[in-house]
């Protein structure tokens, strides 16, 4: 009976041995499924991943590649712009040209004779003769008006609010908004200090007849002198008047946009093209021929009626 004991016992000791062997080897085989599922798991993530990162730069190359394409087309259809001015003296549209908005928003387009508005909208606002300068005031807050009569077609306009005492801000409108404010006008300048207003004659907005001017007081205390210069249309010549006086843009002008639009608008991007259409512009206004100050003496200027009128200052 004892032998059959210690035999049972013995037996018994071995099974639980045994069982408690296979559960360990159960439980460490749960264990490395379990870690081989999270690395799968990890893997899986980082494929996705490497997937989403692929599929968008693909997409950033491809938008990449658009916009690539779209900026030279935008290059050379501002370069055709700039060209078909110096030519002609208006921005032509070129046949089947992309349609650019930013260009259509401060261009006149094909444009001939500027519209003209004859009728005072603002008849209680100051006016400034041509090349004249006006002093004045304003407190904070408030707008005073000045407004100019002008039928030029051609030549830019320099408006320009000459700070002495505070921070005044200059506002221009057309007859859309005869009294231009911070929220509704046609061009502005909000500069510390003197602020200054180049008007072309190919701008949206530019009409002949009246431009309204708003000043207004940003501190306390505002005192200023505004002064509007722009030079009269050309007469046109005689047939026999030198050729290349008659020209458009004198051969240096046209060099000179051509280097421009050469290092700026085919190097610089959009903003740099819409820059070389505004100094090509410039230059084409300032060119003999267009209105720009000659190098004649006062004396010989004079002679030729060619006086600016005097400057007239009120308070």
């Amino acid at each position: 009976n004892k032998v059959r004991v210690k035999l049972f016992l013995k037996s018994k000791m071995t099974e639980l041995r045994m069982d408690r062997h296979h559960q360990s080897m159960m439980q460490a085989k749960r264990a490395s499924e379990y870690q081989r599922k999270q690395v799968e798991g990890r893997l899986d993530r980082a494929s996705a991943v490497l997937e989403r990162a692929d599929r968008e730069r693909s997409r950033i190359a491809t938008d990449k590649s658009k916009i690539k394409h779209k900026v030279l087309e935008e290059r050379i259809y501002v370069q055709t712009l700039v060209d078909n001015f110096r030519a002609t003296g208006v921005f032509k549209q070129p046949p089947k040209a992309p349609h650019l908005d930013t260009v259509n928003q401060i261009l006149v387009l094909d444009g001939g004779v500027p519209p003209t508005e004859e009728e005072d909208l603002n008849p209680e606002a100051t006016q400034i003769p041509q090349n004249g300068e006006v002093e004045g005031s304003v407190r904070k807050g408030q707008y005073t008006y000045f407004k100019v009569r002008h039928n030029n077609s051609q030549n830019r306009i320099n408006i320009v609010c000459k700070k002495l005492e505070g921070d005044p801000d200059l506002f221009v409108g057309n007859h859309t908004c005869p009294f231009p404010t911070r929220e509704s006008c046609v061009w502005k300048k909000e500069d510390h200090g003197d602020d200054k207003i180049t008007i072309h004659s190919f701008d949206r907005g530019f009409v002949r007849g009246w431009l309204y001017i708003g000043v207004y007081g940003a501190a306390s205390y505002n005192s200023f002198l505004v002064n509007v210069k722009w030079k009269s249309d050309p007469i046109a010549r005689s047939p026999t008047s030198s050729p290349h006086m008659s020209r458009i843009s004198s051969a240096g002008i046209a060099a000179a946009a051509a280097m421009r639009l050469r290092n700026n608008a085919l190097g610089g991007g959009p903003r740099a093209s819409m820059t070389s259409i505004k100094e090509v512009s410039t230059e084409f206004s300032a060119s003999p021929g267009n209105g720009a100050p000659s190098d004649s003496s006062p004396e010989q200027r004079a002679s030729t009626g060619d006086v600016p009128p005097p400057r007239l200052t009120t308070s």
